[in-house]
């Protein structure tokens, strides 16, 4: 679980987050929930293979992962891909600044690189 840092007062008050950004936050915060590092790991690569790579036909994406993660079959590899398509089409604003590799602004015009 993470918590809140000792500087985190500081980074709210030096570059705040607008309501977009927060919301953003909560709805990646929710998707993620409780998943382990095993499952982190194959929706970290599908959603690189899909925005960095550019591969986006379910088939191509799904060969990648499993070539790059042997240990993951073909069957898991299609269920992550899934997974991230349907979660990505229900927040389309994000995934749509994701896959044009926009970062979030500040309410300042700066990104918000506390953050990253």
């Amino acid at each position: 679980m993470l918590n809140l840092g000792q500087q985190a007062n500081f980074v709210r008050e030096t570059e705040p987050l607008s309501q977009e950004e927060l919301t953003a936050i909560d709805n990646v915060s929710s998707f993620i929930g409780s998943r382990n590092a095993v499952e982190l790991e194959r929706l970290a690569t599908v959603s690189w293979i899909r925005f960095q790579e550019k591969l986006t036909k379910p088939a191509e994406v799904t060969s990648r992962l499993h070539f790059l993660k042997p240990h993951v079959p073909i069957s898991e590899a299609t269920r992550v891909d899934g997974e991230l398509l349907a979660w990505l089409g229900s927040n389309k604003d994000l995934g749509s600044k994701v896959g044009q590799g926009q970062r979030p602004r500040s309410s300042h015009g700066k990104h918000a690189t506390a953050m990253y």
